[in-house]
């Protein structure tokens, strides 16, 4: 319960995106409706209340439905999931229903996952699934009909991506080679052959062969690839509102530096980033020493900047 609601604030932005129900099997009858209702038209027993209320009812109640009513702001009907008896299930993204709570005597787990985004619907999913596998659940899959055609959820097959050798060497300034890559991405859980490397169905962080450029840095480890300084600077008239002092009072403000200078964040701990400071009348030099993801900065993992 605890990674569900770790993940409706992160990943699911805090519900908006991604809503996650988990229910007791055993008082379901399948197969399950999931339908738009006028908020008058439906009436249910949501969590922790003792008797039925209609959507409306809920919203303006309901704890969750205070916390969560203003992602439904400006819909005449709302989503609700019924069983083959009518019964709701959940009135996502606020509430399950008492029917199905989960309690220590469950036994078989119905999970549904709703949202704005089937790519990240499904992303979801499988991160649940990945965790239940891990503490020895037996994960079944489902039918689902998506615009009338039907699709077996989740899908555990691995994500393709193509990787260049040449970009991937480029960018960290090494000179690896097929084996050796294989031997650093099966640190990470990543499979490499022929070119292409196989991420794991929970992996939702890996969307470019950059990531996978990423995972080959870390496996390095960064303190063990080369020092590389940029050659780039950007140069501004000095303003009254900056002075040397804010580069030593916070690690926000220095960003914030760095930010309007036109820089990326690609390395924000401290053990990864040194600023030299060095003030010379009215300039300011900040050179960063930085290791790897040089292609942050698109021509080197450091630069210049002039105040």
């Amino acid at each position: 319960i605890q990674f569900q609601e770790k993940i409706h604030e992160t990943f699911g932005r805090k519900r908006e995106r991604v809503a996650i129900g988990i229910h007791d099997m055993s008082k379901i009858e399948f197969p399950l409706k999931y339908a738009a209702y006028e908020p008058s038209k439906i009436s249910f027993v949501p969590l922790d209340m003792k008797q039925k209320m209609n959507l409306s009812q809920i919203l303006e109640k309901h704890p969750k439905g205070k916390d969560y009513g203003w992602i439904l702001d400006g819909k005449e009907k709302y989503p609700v999931i019924t069983d083959a008896r009518d019964n709701v299930l959940s009135f996502p993204p606020i509430i399950n229903g008492e029917l199905t709570r989960v309690t220590n005597n469950s036994r078989n787990l119905f999970i549904d996952v709703t949202g704005t985004s089937k790519h990240y619907i499904l992303k979801t999913l499988n991160m649940i699934c990945a965790s239940l596998i891990d503490r020895g659940a037996k994960v079944e899959a489902v039918k689902v009909l998506y615009s009338g055609k039907p699709e077996m959820t989740p899908d555990m097959s691995c994500q393709k991506i193509k990787i260049s050798l040449d970009y991937l060497n480029e960018l960290l300034d090494t000179d690896l080679k097929d084996n050796e890559l294989k031997n650093l991405l099966v640190k990470m859980g990543v499979e490499f052959l022929n070119g292409t490397a196989s991420i794991p169905f929970y992996r939702t962080d890996v969307m470019h062969q950059i990531d996978v450029v990423e995972d080959a840095a870390i496996s390095i480890g960064y303190e063990k690839l080369r020092h590389c300084f940029s050659q780039c600077s950007q140069c501004a008239l000095w303003l009254k509102l900056f002075s040397i002092s804010l580069f030593r009072e916070s690690e926000h403000k220095r960003r914030l530096v760095h930010a309007v200078a036109g820089f990326a964040d690609a390395l924000g701990h401290r053990q990864r980033v040194r600023c030299r400071l060095q003030q010379d009348r009215h300039l300011v030099i900040v050179q960063f020493e930085a290791r790897a993801c040089r292609h942050a900065f698109d021509m080197g993992a450091g630069g210049g900047i002039h105040v």
